[in-house]
C-alpha cells in the first residue's frame, strides 16, 4: 500500500494523473494510450478480456446499486452475476450513492466506448440505463444524447427490442430536457412501435407519460390522451406510483383545457397517493401541479404555500432544476399578489438552484432569471 501511495504521488507530481477523490485517479490521455498499447503488446488476450469484464461488471452493478438507492421507483434490471473478483460498491445511503455517481459519471462516455470496441454491447446499454436518472437531473446534458445513442446502437446490434425501448425512452427524455420536443416525440413513437411486439404495459406507460410532456409543449390540449393512456397501462401493470404520476400529468393537462376544478382534484389525489407511498420526489411534482392550478384560479396565497412545499421536496430529493422551475412560478404568484420583494427572493433562490445544476443548460436558465430580477429593478 505504501508503494502504491508513493507511485501515485509521483504520477500526480508529474501531472500524469489527477486525484479526483480518495482512491480515484484520472489518467492523462497520453498515459492511458501508453498503458493500452503496453497491455495489447504484453498481456494475453484472455487476460485482457477478463480484466475488461471485471471493470465493466463493477460499473454496471455498482451503478445499478446506486440507482436503486437514489431512485427506488425505477424498475430493477435483470443482471447477470458479476465476474469473479468484482467487488461491487456498497453505499451507506442515497447521499453516498449520489457522491459516487458524481465522481464516476465523467468516465461514462469512455467506458461505453471501450465496451463497444470490445464487443460488450449488453454493458453499453445497461451503463446508459443505470446512469440515466442521475444524469437527467444533474447533467451534463450535452453528453447525454451521445451516451443514449451509443446505447441504442448496442441494443440494435443485440437485436434486443426491450433494451431498445428503454433507450428510445431515455433519448426522448434527454431531448425533452433540452427543449427538442420534435426529436423527443420521434423517439417516443419508435418506442411505441416496438411495444407492439412486447407485453410490457409498465414500460409502455412510461412512454405515454413522457409523450404527454412533449405533446403539451407542441400541441397544448392534446396531451391529456397520453396521460390517460399511461394511467390505464400503469393500472394494468399494478404500478401504484406510476398510476399516481399519470394522474398528476392528467391534472396538469386539464389546466390547458380550462378544467381547473377537475385538474385540482386529480393533482391533489396524486399528491396524497404519492405521500402515502413514500415517493417524495413525485409528491414534489404533484405539489407543483396543485400550486399551478391554484395560481390559475387566483388563489395566490394557496399557490405560494404549495409551491414552497414542492420546492422543498424537489430540492431535498436531488432535483435542483425542477426546484428552480417551481421557484420561478412561485415568484410569479408573489408578483400577482403584489408581493414584489418576496417574488424577487423566490427568483434569487431559483437562480441559486439553477447554479447547483451547473452545465450549460443550468447556467443559461440562471442567467435568464437574474436578467428578470435586474429588469424589475430598472
Amino acid at each position: 500500500m505504501d508503494q502504491t501511495r508513493r507511485l501515485t504521488a509521483e504520477l500526480d507530481r508529474a501531472n500524469l494523473v489527477v486525484i479526483r477523490a480518495p482512491g480515484r485517479l484520472s489518467l492523462h490521455n497520453l498515459l492511458r494510450a501508453y498503458a493500452s498499447e503496453q497491455a495489447r503488446a504484453t498481456d494475453p488476450h484472455r487476460e485482457r478480456r477478463a480484466t475488461m469484464t471485471r471493470l465493466l461488471d463493477y460499473y454496471v452493478h455498482s451503478a445499478c446499486a446506486a440507482n436503486a438507492l437514489c431512485y427506488p421507483h425505477r424498475e430493477d434490471l435483470e443482471l447477470k452475476p458479476p465476474a469473479a473478483g468484482v467487488v461491487v460498491e456498497r453505499f451507506a445511503g442515497p447521499t453516498d450513492a449520489l457522491r459516487w455517481f458524481a465522481d464516476e459519471s465523467v468516465a461514462l462516455p469512455a467506458l461505453q466506448s471501450a465496451a463497444a470496441e470490445s464487443g460488450y454491447d449488453r454493458h453499453v446499454w445497461q451503463l446508459a440505463w443505470a446512469y440515466a436518472e442521475f444524469m437527467q437531473r444533474r447533467g451534463p446534458w450535452a453528453v447525454m444524447p451521445h451516451v443514449q445513442a451509443a446505447a441504442l446502437e448496442a441494443a440494435g446490434r443485440l437485436g434486443d427490442d426491450l433494451a431498445a425501448v428503454r433507450c428510445h425512452n431515455s433519448i426522448a427524455r434527454v431531448h425533452g430536457r433540452l427543449g427538442r420536443h420534435h426529436e423527443a416525440l420521434e423517439h417516443f413513437r419508435h418506442a411505441l412501435d416496438l411495444h407492439e411486439n412486447l407485453a410490457e404495459p409498465g414500460l409502455e406507460a412510461h412512454v405515454h407519460l413522457g409523450m404527454s410532456v412533449s405533446v403539451s409543449r407542441l400541441r397544448p390540449g392534446e396531451e391529456l390522451g397520453h396521460a390517460l393512456r399511461a394511467l390505464e397501462l400503469f393500472r394494468q401493470a399494478g404500478d401504484a406510483v406510476g398510476e399516481a404520476r399519470a394522474l398528476n400529468n392528467a391534472g396538469w393537462s386539464r389546466t390547458r383545457l380550462g378544467e381547473y376544478d377537475e385538474a385540482l382534484d386529480d393533482c391533489r389525489r396524486a399528491q396524497r397517493i404519492l405521500a402515502e407511498l413514500g415517493f417524495a420526489h413525485g409528491e414534489g411534482h404533484a405539489w407543483d401541479s396543485v400550486a399551478y392550478v391554484l395560481h390559475l384560479k387566483g388563489d395566490f396565497a394557496g399557490a405560494v404555500a404549495a409551491f414552497e412545499r414542492a420546492a422543498d421536496l424537489l430540492r431535498s430529493h436531488d432535483d435542483p432544476q425542477a426546484a428552480a422551475e417551481t421557484l420561478v412560478r412561485m415568484g410569479e404568484s408573489h408578483m400577482l399578489a403584489g408581493e414584489d420583494a418576496r417574488a424577487l427572493d423566490a427568483w434569487r433562490r431559483a437562480a441559486e438552484s439553477y447554479d447547483a445544476v451547473g452545465d450549460a443548460l443550468g447556467d443559461t436558465q440562471a442567467e435568464k432569471v437574474r436578467e428578470r430580477i435586474a429588469a424589475h429593478h430598472r
